[in-house]
């Protein structure tokens, strides 16, 4: 847009009192010079040429690219993008004008496309230039995706023999086709007829193609899914890591077949020069479709198909060469060593570490200490978030005693030897700090359950870990057939529990060690139920051991008998609980009454008729100063509230005479707590609780 001889050239002048706009043409371009009460705001400017747009406000003295529509409204938008309005008053021109910019656009527009408004046709051929520079833009991103990809070098030859020798060591095997009876060999696919008879798992040789073949008698298919990274140099400025899928699988009829399904690349840039580094040091790029299936469409723009690395092999080729001079050449000797072992990791969660050096050598560390399946787990320990290792070593340590926290070169070489994981660190650690020594048997029990000390604590403080092993096997098979140690575990802590709850000696083997567990659990449920009430209120009388001082405190003053009805203030926690739920209410199963209560900031009392000294009717909590809060009845209701509330009217004023300097303080501090609870539950729009505070209100 050609600024300067626009701005240099003078707009023209208009006495129309409304909005009106004149045409003027700048060295080819359409300037609409647009009025409003004989004011200049705007000078929109239009390109037949090349259908590109600018606007200059008057007032502001700037340049903004606005479509025409914007350059009508009363407040411009000074953003980039606007919607055509319907702005037909404002857009008054003189015909020759009109005519001319009509002519103008006639030759702009290709399509030969003529509209009466000259201003909406205007504004379409923008709309035109805003999408093909998207679509240039979008086309031009597609070229690089795509030239990016032509870049990436074919998969080796020998991958799919090499992926198959990795995960079955290149095994093939003997089952039994269905329909025909017959059985059949992966190797060839063929089938035939059984003579000599096998064991399950034997290895037998292939009658007509001589392969040794595994006898599989209840196996109808084999299907097996896997994982693994290629590491390939690409060129001097890129390398990429490529995660693939593979499924081996193998149906009666058929040979054993491969298929690989290749799920994202991981593109490296490479570090030629230190002064002008790449301006991302990765690029990730996910296949659109479904793998090899439907061809390989691979784009950085989105993941829509949820594609995703996952740990397995490394293939073992050309890993250091890929590395080099790129962000990840650190891993480089260590993966190209790793690769050539049958261990599964999470490449990429590596790779993505790889600013932790810590991180880096306690790997190597544990590689060369062969404790691979430690690595394994610290490989799939890393955060995406935060790019770093979370999992249980401290990777700050020097040695690998200070790696586990474990001071006993016996007990460590003890998980290299087992090939243990996390949770045999842990096991370990129990061992040194309780001195209790663990036997294979008890490891393997645990590693098969998944299960650490925290899951076995309440058992720990009084058996030993093969004592509880044995205790909660025998309580599966007796108590528990169908469910796992874990479901059994669940149990024990939930009966510990209870009889916690109930203050029975958890000391004592009769209880920590049930003969029936299922019998005594359900017993302690069935116990826990009948004492409900009596158990919450113990809890709640330990939790606020004050409010029943408070209680006895404020009896005397706050008792009172009438003709039909009396006002008892109970003695004990137990007695509100009770009362509570007797009545079906929440008094006396929040902590917040026996809060206030201790607080002096209200008190909990009980109206009863005096014909019926002993049935619960209303509960009642009022102020020091006589205020009552709430009155509730059975099910929060308020049943003969009329006939009631003379009664306790006449009990607030026998309370205000009984009342005491230090009442009086505690009244006016009940106030204060009051209004700003009011205030609290305003704010948070409560207005079911708030109803019923006002209604209650006396």
């Amino acid at each position: 847009m050609k600024e300067k001889a626009i701005e240099k050239t003078a707009p023209p002048k208009t006495k129309k009192k409304g909005w009106w706009t004149i045409l003027q043409v700048v060295q080819g371009i359409a300037v609409l010079n647009i009025f409003n009460k004989g004011k200049l705001l705007r000078r929109h400017c239009f390109n037949p040429k090349n259908l590109e747009y600018e606007t200059y406000h008057v007032d502001k003295g700037i340049w903004t690219m606005q479509k025409v529509a914007t350059a009508y409204e009363e407040v411009p938008n000074y953003g980039y993008y606007s919607y055509y309005r319907d702005y037909s008053d404002r857009t008054k021109m003189s015909g020759e004008d009109r005519d001319a910019l009509a002519e103008l656009l006639e030759t702009a527009d290709g399509r030969g496309y003529h509209s009466k408004d000259v201003i909406s046709w205007m504004d379409e051929l923008e709309l035109d230039l805003m999408r093909c520079k998207r679509e240039r833009a979008e086309q031009r991103r597609i070229d690089r995706v795509n030239a990016m990809m032509e870049r990436v070098p074919e998969e080796p030859e020998d991958l799919n023999r090499w992926i198959d020798e990795k995960e079955t060591g290149g095994l093939n095997y003997c089952i039994k086709n269905r329909d025909t009876k017959k059985w059949c060999c992966s190797a060839c696919g063929q089938e035939f007829d059984l003579k000599e008879k096998y064991r399950n798992n034997d290895m037998m040789q292939c009658p007509l193609c001589g392969c040794e073949i595994k006898y599989l008698s209840r196996k109808k298919r084999i299907e097996i899914r896997t994982h693994f990274c290629l590491i390939q140099p690409i060129d001097e400025e890129v390398s990429v890591a490529r995660h693939y899928t593979a499924d081996i699988s193998f149906w009666p009829g058929q040979q054993k077949r491969i298929i690989l399904m290749e799920e994202v690349r991981v593109v490296l840039f490479k570090v030629n020069d230190s002064l002008n580094p790449p301006k991302k040091l990765h690029d990730i790029y996910y296949n659109q479709y479904m793998g090899n299936y439907y061809g390989k469409s691979f784009d950085n723009k989105g993941n829509p198909t949820n594609k995703k690395e996952y740990a397995g092999y490394l293939y073992d080729g050309g890993i250091e060469e890929a590395f080099k001079n790129t962000k990840y050449e650190v891993w480089a000797r260590l993966f190209s060593q790793i690769s050539k072992d049958r261990l599964k990791l999470d490449w990429n969660a590596m790779m993505a570490a790889v600013d932790d050096r810590n991180y880096v050598d306690i790997a190597e560390m544990l590689y060369r200490g062969r404790f691979y399946r430690l690595l394994q787990e610290m490989s799939v320990s890393v955060s995406y978030w935060i790019l770093e290792y979370i999992g249980a070593l401290d990777i700050t340590g020097k040695s690998i005693e200070e790696v586990f926290g474990i001071n006993d070169r016996q007990k460590i070489n003890r998980i290299r030897d087992k090939n243990g994981g996390e949770l045999m660190i842990s096991w370990m650690l129990y061992s040194e700090e309780t001195g209790e020594k663990i036997s294979d048997k008890a490891l393997d029990w645990t590693e098969q359950n998944r299960i650490d000390s925290k899951d076995l604590h309440w058992l720990l403080e009084n058996m030993s870990l093969e004592q509880s092993m044995n205790y909660l096997e025998r309580q599966k098979k007796e108590s528990y057939p169908g469910k796992s140690i874990r479901e059994v575990i669940g149990q024990y802590a939930d009966y510990m529990r209870m009889c916690e709850k109930l203050n029975k000696k958890i000391g004592d083997e009769m209880i920590y060690k049930p003969r029936e567990l299922k019998r005594r659990h359900d017993e302690a449920v069935e116990e826990v139920k009948a004492r409900e009430a009596e158990l919450d209120a113990e809890e709640y009388s330990n939790r606020y051991p004050g409010a029943e001082e408070v209680l006895q405190e404020v009896k005397r003053k706050y008792e009172y008998t009438g003709d039909q009805y009396f006002i008892m203030v109970p003695g004990r926690i137990y007695d509100i609980v009770r009362e509570g739920r007797a009545l079906h209410h929440c008094v006396g199963s929040t902590d917040r009454y026996f809060d206030r209560i201790e607080q002096h900031e209200t008190y909990i009392c009980f109206l009863r008729k005096v014909e019926e000294p002993e049935k619960p009717f209303y509960t009642i909590e009022v102020e020091p100063g006589g205020t009552i809060r709430q009155h509730r009845g059975m099910y929060d209701e308020e049943p003969e509230l009329e006939q009631v509330k003379p009664f306790l009217q006449e009990w607030q004023k026998e309370i205000r005479k009984r009342m005491s300097k230090e009442d009086h303080a505690r009244a006016k501090k009940s106030k204060i707590l009051r209004e700003a609870n009011i205030k609290e539950l305003k704010e948070k729009n409560n207005t079911r609780v708030l109803q019923g505070l006002m209604e209650d209100f006396m």
